[in-house]
């Protein structure tokens, strides 16, 4: 058995919010298999791709893309189409609200409560796509999978606030260590998740981490690896083996286009754009007339500015909410 783990990241850039990082977990016992020709005939990484299939069947398709391109008009309805059917073909079901959707994805609860203005009330499921089309577009990825003798087994999300964003890039030195600590964290807890086989392989693909080449020494630290073989380090491409070369892990400069790696980055931006939903609402909660934030450089700044009085008086630091990088 063959497992295939992607990596992506939504939030590397903000400074209010979590950084996401999403993976998806695939099996098969075809070498040569590919989600993406798979998957061909019904999902599309191109929006003009989507839109001529449903017109030509009247039947709904996926887009399963970079998550700044699925999202780029800010309406979720495409991107929370893509998770929620991909949680379908998992789990043979849906989530109803986000504490379902945490769960289903193996969030880890301890890194959410403490964090009050992130957590106010639960939000129900699903936003702006139709239930009835997001289940039967997962049972057709199930279905389609199966034929090719494979299965879409888990996605899940690690989420990284403020306050251990900060702790790690202060220990680390910059914020792309920081997410190759955090990426292969959530790699390992993946492959310890598998059932293996003494003939099972691993084939790991993250998109590249801040433009970094080298990855050799934190492999190294994760897995607790005396020996991890590199096989190349470039600006398009760095891969290396290791667990006696029954894992390889390859980071790849512009990755997302793979569709293991694009579906991740959408799971990542899907649950950021609920968390800081649910920071929006617990600040309107002081503050009815602020206007709302997706946390980037210079709204963000704004948005700091404007609750500062509120802040000072619950009596929130800014270590806690601000993220430093």
């Amino acid at each position: 058995m063959k497992h295939i783990i992607a990596t992506d990241e939504a939030g590397y850039g903000p400074n209010l919010g979590p950084l996401a990082i999403g993976a998806t977990r695939w099996k098969t016992n075809r070498p040569e298999f590919d989600p993406s020709v798979s998957l061909a005939e019904f999902v599309f990484d191109q929006k003009k791709d989507l839109t001529n299939f449903e017109k030509r069947s009247s039947s709904p398709g996926l887009m399963i893309a970079d998550s700044k391109a699925v999202y780029s008009s800010g309406k979720i309805e495409l991107l929370e189409r893509g998770v929620l059917a991909s949680l379908y073909a998992v789990h043979g079901s849906i989530p109803v609200s986000v504490e379902q959707l945490l769960s289903m994805l193996g969030v880890d609860r301890s890194c959410v409560q403490d964090e009050d203005y992130f957590r106010c009330d639960d939000i129900e499921l699903p936003l702006a796509t139709d239930l009835t089309t997001a289940e039967s577009l997962g049972q057709r990825m199930a279905k389609t999978l199966a034929d090719n003798e494979a299965a879409l087994s888990q996605l899940s999300v690690a989420l990284v606030f403020p306050k251990r964003f900060n702790a790690n890039v202060l220990a680390m030195g910059n914020k792309a260590s920081c997410l190759t600590k955090e990426s292969l964290g959530l790699v390992s807890r993946l492959m310890e998740t598998a059932k293996l086989s003494g003939d099972d392989s691993f084939d790991i693909r993250c998109d590249k981490h801040g433009g970094r080449n080298r990855y050799a020494p934190s492999i190294q630290k994760q897995f607790g690896e005396s020996w991890v073989e590199i096989e190349t380090e470039s600006r398009a491409k760095s891969s290396y083996r290791f667990q006696n070369g029954k894992a390889h892990i390859c980071f790849i400069a512009k990755g997302e286009s793979w569709l293991p790696i694009a579906l991740s980055s959408m799971v990542a931006k899907y649950v950021r754009e609920l968390f800081m939903l649910r920071w929006n609402r617990f600040w309107k909660a002081h503050l009815p007339h602020i206007k709302p934030t997706k946390g980037y450089p210079v709204d963000a700044r704004r948005f700091k500015k404007d609750i500062a009085a509120a802040q000072k008086k619950i009596g929130i630091a800014d270590d806690d909410i601000w993220r430093v990088r």
